[in-house]
C-alpha cells in the first residue's frame, strides 16, 4: 500500500516513473517502504493509482464533499490484503483527493 497520504507528490511523475519501472530486466526493486517488490507488483501499484485517480476524480466532478466521497471509494479485494491497508486507505484517498482538486479541470 503507498505510504500515507502522498504529501508533495506528482501523479503524472509517479505513473510516468511506474511505467519506466515496467521497462528494465530487473527482478527486485527497492521501493523504500515495506518490502522489495517485482516488476508486476509495480504494474499492480500504477493499476491500483490509476484506479484511485479515475474514482476520486470522478467523485469530485459529481460534486462530492469530502464527507461523501471517502466513503464511496471502493478497492478490490487484492488491494484489500496488501499490507498496511487499513491504515493507509483513508490516507491514501486524502492524498488524492488534494491532487484532484487541485489540479482538475471542469468537462467542457
Amino acid at each position: 500500500m503507498p505510504y500515507n497520504d502522498f504529501l508533495d507528490f506528482y501523479y503524472d511523475g509517479w505513473i510516468e516513473t511506474l511505467d519506466w519501472l515496467a521497462q528494465p530486466d530487473v527482478d527486485i526493486i527497492d521501493v523504500g517502504h515495506y518490502s522489495p517488490a517485482s516488476k508486476a507488483d509495480e504494474v499492480t501499484l500504477r493499476a491500483y493509482l490509476v484506479d484511485l485517480h479515475r474514482q476520486v476524480l470522478d467523485l469530485v466532478r459529481a460534486g462530492q464533499s469530502w464527507n461523501q466521497l471517502y466513503r464511496n471509494i471502493r478497492f478490490s479485494e487484492e488491494v484489500k490484503r496488501w499490507i498496511a491497508f487499513d491504515t493507509m486507505r483513508t490516507l491514501n484517498i486524502m492524498g488524492m483527493y488534494r491532487w484532484v482538486s487541485n489540479h482538475r479541470r471542469g468537462e467542457w
